[in-house]
């Protein structure tokens, strides 16, 4: 598998971090995103509201 924000595949130890919407990330990855974004960003699952 491979973190769809960097493109690199997982390798072991990495930390990933999931979110509500049960979708995987590097856990670098996904900080960053969510300070510009509040959506999941491959299902754009909103993290601030919910599933609304």
């Amino acid at each position: 598998a491979e973190c769809c924000i960097c493109l690199a595949t997982y390798e072991d130890g990495t930390e990933l971090c999931a979110l509500p919407c049960n979708h995987h990330f590097h856990s670098t990855c996904i900080i960053k995103w969510l300070r510009i974004h509040a959506t999941c960003p491959l299902c754009k699952y909103n993290i601030l509201k919910g599933s609304d």
